[in-house]
């Protein structure tokens, strides 16, 4: 299983695979296609919330505060995964319309964009399709 390290320096551009862009009557066709690639590339994990957010700092024993509580350092499983669920942004933001795109404006991490679209355009997908 890759690293989530290597994960996004390895990632395809979903924008070139994926046909469609995102817009407000077309969720189960984007999904259709976004879902399988990103499982593909060991990034669903992010989405799905089972790959958790480390802390972004771990204690440093070896070190002391002025208050004698322990320092601590950047945690490098953090730095990893941030970086990893940035570039998950990206590739998710590239598939999505203008009027969509202004929908996910201020979400920060994967998970929470893809449980937005997912809130926002679903319901509305499937009334369409029937």
């Amino acid at each position: 299983m890759a690293s989530s390290s290597s994960s996004h320096s390895s990632t395809p551009n979903i924008a070139t695979l994926v046909s469609i862009k995102l817009n407000e009557t077309n969720y189960l066709l984007w999904e259709s296609q976004v879902k399988p690639f990103l499982i593909g590339q060991n990034l669903w994990r992010f989405v799905d919330g089972s790959h958790l957010c480390p802390a972004a700092t771990i204690p440093d024993p070896a070190s002391k505060t002025t208050d004698a509580t322990p320092a601590t350092h950047p945690n490098p499983a953090y730095i990893s995964w941030y970086q990893t669920d940035q570039s998950l942004i990206s590739q998710l933001r590239a598939t999505l319309s203008e009027s969509v795109l202004s929908q996910v404006v201020g979400l920060d991490t994967s998970q929470a964009i893809w449980d937005s679209l997912a809130r926002n355009f679903s319901q509305y997908s499937v009334a369409n399709s029937a």
